[in-house]
């Protein structure tokens, strides 16, 4: 009577494990199944991989937008360094000293010079005025010596509001001829800076120059 007994609950064992094992294998086919059937999975997959493609897209773009920025900041032919930027400091510096500024005052005023022979009246030997013409061409000579030996960026220089330095030398340009008869080397670096200056301004601002000049060429007597 045991031995049936044992022998009924075995078989009873058995068919229930077994339904259970078809019962998990079943499940698991059946949501292995739903993942490649399902069509809102397949949904949220193409999404996910268009999200990535898309950010690989964002990254590119955000690359070509920062390399873009990087080239229009880079357009200068010569990069300056920060000894170029403290140099342009330091002549901004002294401008600010109280008799050079008298001085330029002064110059910014006067008319245009024609000839030496107005400049000696203008300026005689030994007055103020002579003074004041002395510190601000050699000032504006100084700076530029500095751009034509290449220890100052060129470009640096006229990016820089340094267009006084064209101002000097078109107010005696016309007389700087009889100048160098006995002072050869007279303003020779302030005209070079200047040559530079005008190429640069007709680049990058056509016209400026053309009315610049001539409004100093007004004041010619």
């Amino acid at each position: 009577m045991l031995a049936g007994i044992a022998l009924a609950s075995n078989r009873f064992v058995t068919k229930y494990a077994a339904a259970i094992v078809v019962a998990i294998v079943t499940t698991s086919c059946c949501t292995s199944m739903s993942k490649l059937v399902d069509p809102a999975g397949v949904v949220r997959r193409r999404r996910a991989v268009r999200g990535e493609r898309g950010g690989g897209r964002a990254e590119i773009g955000a690359m070509m937008a920062a390399t873009s920025t990087a080239s229009t900041i880079t357009t200068m032919k010569n990069q300056p360094t920060y000894d170029d930027a403290n140099l342009i400091l330091r002549l901004y510096d002294l401008r600010r000293e109280e008799k050079l500024r008298a001085a330029r005052k002064w110059f910014a005023a006067i008319p245009a010079f024609a000839s030496r022979e107005q400049w000696l009246i203008a300026c005689p030997a030994g007055s103020d005025e002579n003074a004041y013409y002395r510190m601000v061409t050699t000032y504006w000579e100084m700076a530029a010596s500095f751009v034509v030996t290449g220890v100052l960026n060129p470009e640096l220089f006229y990016r820089a509001n340094n267009v006084e330095l064209l101002l000097v030398w078109e107010k005696v340009k016309r007389m700087i001829p009889e100048i160098r008869k006995t002072n050869l080397m007279s303003l020779r670096q302030v005209e070079e800076v200047a040559e530079g200056f005008i190429r640069f301004l007709n680049e990058h601002a056509p016209g400026y120059y053309e009315t610049f000049s001539g409004n100093i060429a007004k004041t010619l007597k």
